[in-house]
């Protein structure tokens, strides 16, 4: 099998990456600090979508037929107030980097959005949404046009979508992994394994109610993720866990035990455990400590600026000693045609007895 991997790996002669991050902002009110309610309303609300890369979980199968989808002005695209005003509802920010929103209403949980709706954070606020990655549900038509209802190791099913691996579209603090047998089977889940944890420090959450008495669900602009942040007094020893200091970021109403990288204190609760290939948004994420950009994508690469072909993974047949186009000297990149995502996906999937890997997928012989 990874004769035929490797076979494959050597016929490529075309050397770079291609792709481009997308980067998605939100929120119209402080970039910083805490959740101020449930993470998730609606009629199923926030439910615990236990990690299914490692074997836990499957996809909805009992069809949506019974189910009734129930149409909602809420989620209409606007710019402005105006464009929601007809329907009774107002515009809220969704994308910062281009002003586009939603039209929509404030909500302290499910119950006040309509039928087929969530309660969801959204910056600082809560807003009735459509569903949402780590939605309750209980078929795939409750996640909308194109959504997954996954069942988790706990029983449990979340709302999330396919993705392609390695293509770095899926939400902060999850990633996407396989969850059925075909190569186009997979789809985002949440890194902890769970949407929402044990309320300790760094768990996920959604709202308040999800973390332990003394913390938080603080919501990081920089990273778009949230989780359970112990609220401390600064200078005062022990008051924060090992790896955790005191720090009131800019814009949070209070100091947080918030990691500590380097010298740096970092809003993220990532575990700094990601390997060759996989996307990054900075060197904090990888093990290797470099994340590295090439044409537009971001993604970790070797600890040390390689030298030649051979200095790369596969001694240079699957990858190439090329620059990096944010000043990390000489990194190895996968071929033009794959990409992170191609070049990650036949190392994840194990093609079958007829099959090889082609351009990252594996095709029939």
């Amino acid at each position: 099998m990874r004769q035929r991997k490797r076979d494959a790996l050597a016929a490529v002669t075309a050397w770079f990456l291609v792709g481009a991050a997308a980067s998605v902002g939100c929120g119209q009110d402080t970039p910083t600090g805490p959740s101020v309610g449930q993470g998730a309303g609606g009629t199923t609300g926030t439910t615990d979508g236990g990690g299914l890369g490692d074997g836990g979980g499957v996809a909805d199968s009992t069809g949506a037929a019974e189910v009734t989808v129930v149409k909602s002005n809420i989620g209409k695209a606007c710019a402005s107030n105006a464009d929601c005003a007809l329907i009774g509802l107002k515009c809220f920010e969704t994308n910062a980097a281009t002003g586009a929103g939603i039209c929509s209403k404030k909500c302290a949980s499910g119950a006040e959005c309509d039928a087929g709706t969530f309660c969801n954070p959204q910056a600082d606020l809560l807003i009735c949404t459509p569903p949402r990655f780590c939605n309750g549900c209980g078929h795939n038509a409750d996640c909308g046009p194109d959504g997954l209802c996954l069942q988790g190791k706990s029983g449990a099913r979340y709302c999330t979508r396919q993705c392609t691996f390695g293509d770095n579209s899926c939400p902060a603090a999850a990633s996407c992994k396989q969850y059925g047998s075909a190569i186009h089977e997979f789809a985002c889940q949440p890194d902890y394994g769970s949407c929402v944890g044990d309320g300790a420090q760094c768990s996920p959450c959604g709202g308040p109610g999800d973390c332990a008495a003394g913390a938080e669900c603080y919501y990081a602009s920089t990273t778009g993720e949230r989780f359970c942040a112990k609220v401390c007094a600064p200078n005062t020893p022990g008051a924060c866990p090992g790896g955790f200091v005191c720090s009131q970021p800019k814009g949070a109403a209070k100091p947080y035990c918030l990691k500590q990288v380097g010298k740096e204190t970092v809003a993220t609760c990532s575990k700094g455990d990601k390997g060759y290939c996989e996307p990054c948004a900075a060197d904090y994420e990888c093990l290797s400590g470099r994340c590295a950009l090439k044409n537009g994508k971001k993604f970790c690469v070797e600890p040390t600026p390689c030298k030649n072909n051979k200095d790369c993974p596969h001694g240079g047949e699957a990858t190439a000693c090329v620059p990096s186009d944010n000043g990390k000297g000489t990194i190895c990149a996968p071929p033009l045609s794959w990409g992170c995502q191609g070049y990650l996906a036949c190392l994840a999937v194990n093609c079958g007895p007829d099959e090889t890997c082609m351009s990252g997928v594996c095709k029939k012989k």
